[in-house]
């Protein structure tokens, strides 16, 4: 659902350009919507995910993460002078996959009732921000953009588990944590103005750590990471 979200985003926006025709001057207010890809300190995740909170932990054989995910953004902003702007969006950083596959070396007891343990999880996150951008003109068309922002980050962690030991079915179960964060980003890209309404940015941002680390024994924590994204969006002022 949420890579639809992109090109349906960019259509949307293709219509609108031709149901609202050009004028000759921008006003100082501007919507957009933008796609793009984004990644985290993925070993950071990979290495702390398989924790567990019973006597016998599991020693893990293999492990997988997704680095990328695609990602979307809404946004509208105000331009009240010609070298600044302010930005309210919200962004969906995307889904990231992320498991194991392990064993619990017993103690005791023959091999045959030694415990295979898997793991798969889903690690979202979303935010909704609000951030100041500077605008240095490059020349008519280009522009130079430098961003600040405060944002209000959730993380989202669904966890599912399945243990076999010996002949018996698989016993699974699931799990599901949130986390709410407040951090400040920040951006750094440029603009290309095509059209006196229309403009073109691509931008690079960095969204520090948000999350917890994973801990043994407990079931509320999403993993503590950072996200870097790469922006594609197209504006229109009004």
């Amino acid at each position: 659902m949420r890579g639809r979200m992109i090109p349906v985003g960019f259509a949307f926006a293709a219509l609108f350009a031709i149901a609202y025709p050009v004028k000759s001057t921008a006003g100082p207010w501007y919507a957009g919507f933008a796609g793009g890809v984004s990644g985290s300190e993925g070993s950071d995740l990979e290495n702390s995910y398989p924790v567990d909170g019973s006597r016998f932990p599991p020693r893990v054989v293999s492990s997988y993460l997704d680095q990328n995910r695609h990602t979307w953004r809404a946004l509208v902003g105000l331009r009240p002078k010609d070298f600044l702007a302010v930005e309210l969006n919200y962004s969906d950083y995307g889904t990231q996959n992320l498991g194991y596959r392990g064993r619990r070396d017993m103690p005791f007891g023959p091999a045959f009732f030694i415990p295979q343990v898997t793991a798969e999880g889903r690690r979202t996150v979303t935010a909704l921000g609000i951030d100041v951008i500077g605008h240095w003109p490059l020349s008519s068309k280009l522009t130079a953009l430098l961003g600040v922002g405060l944002v209000r980050a959730t993380v989202k962690l669904d966890s599912d588990f399945s243990t076999i030991v010996g002949f018996p079915p698989a016993r699974n179960s699931s799990t599901s944590a949130s986390e709410r964060s407040m951090v400040v980003r920040y951006s750094l890209g440029g603009s290309w103005t095509f059209d006196p309404r229309w403009a073109l940015q691509a931008k690079f941002e960095y969204l520090p750590e948000i999350g917890s680390d994973f801990a043994s024994g407990t079931e509320s924590h999403t993993g503590r990471s950072s996200q870097q994204t790469f922006w594609l969006s197209v504006e229109r002022n009004f």
